[in-house]
C-alpha cells in the first residue's frame, strides 16, 4: 500500500515541481481511486454476492423491458386502444422497476467508493504533506 502511495506522491511531486511559484491543484480523490489498491477494492466489491445479485436483477429487468418494447412496437398497429394503454402502463411499471434498481446499484457503488476513500485518504494526505 505504501509503495502505491509513494508512486502517487511522485506523480504529484512532478506536478508540484513543475508549478514552481504557481499554485498546483491536486485531485486527491482521483489519485486515490487510480491506485492499484483502490481498483482492487472496487473489483472485489463488484464481485461480491450482494452486488452481483442486484446486477443480475438489473440485467433481467433490462431484458424484460427491451422485450416489452419490441413486442409493443411490433404489435402496436394491431392493438386496440385499451391494449395500447395497458401495454404502455406495463412498460412504465417495468421502467420504474429498472430505475429503482439502477439507483440502488449507483448508491451501493457510491458507498463503496466512499469507503475506499475513507480507508486510503489518511495515507494519501500524509504523502501529499511530505511532498509539499
Amino acid at each position: 500500500m505504501f509503495r502505491m502511495i509513494a508512486v502517487m506522491a511522485l506523480l504529484i511531486a512532478s506536478t508540484v515541481a513543475h508549478a514552481q511559484g504557481r499554485t498546483a491543484v491536486v485531485d486527491l480523490e482521483q489519485a486515490i481511486l487510480q491506485t492499484d489498491l483502490a481498483q482492487q477494492r472496487i473489483r472485489d466489491f463488484e464481485a461480491s454476492e450482494a452486488f452481483a445479485e442486484d446486477r443480475a436483477e438489473f440485467d433481467n429487468l433490462k431484458a424484460e423491458f427491451d422485450k416489452l418494447v419490441q413486442n409493443f412496437q411490433r404489435d402496436q398497429a394491431a392493438m386496440s386502444e385499451d391494449e395500447q394503454v395497458a401495454a404502455r402502463q406495463k412498460l412504465a411499471s417495468k421502467n420504474a422497476d429498472l430505475e429503482y434498481v439502477i439507483k440502488k446499484l449507483q448508491s451501493l457503488q457510491q458507498q463503496n467508493l466512499q469507503s475506499v476513500l475513507q480507508e486510503l485518504a489518511p495515507a494519501a494526505q500524509q504523502v501529499l504533506r511530505e511532498v509539499i
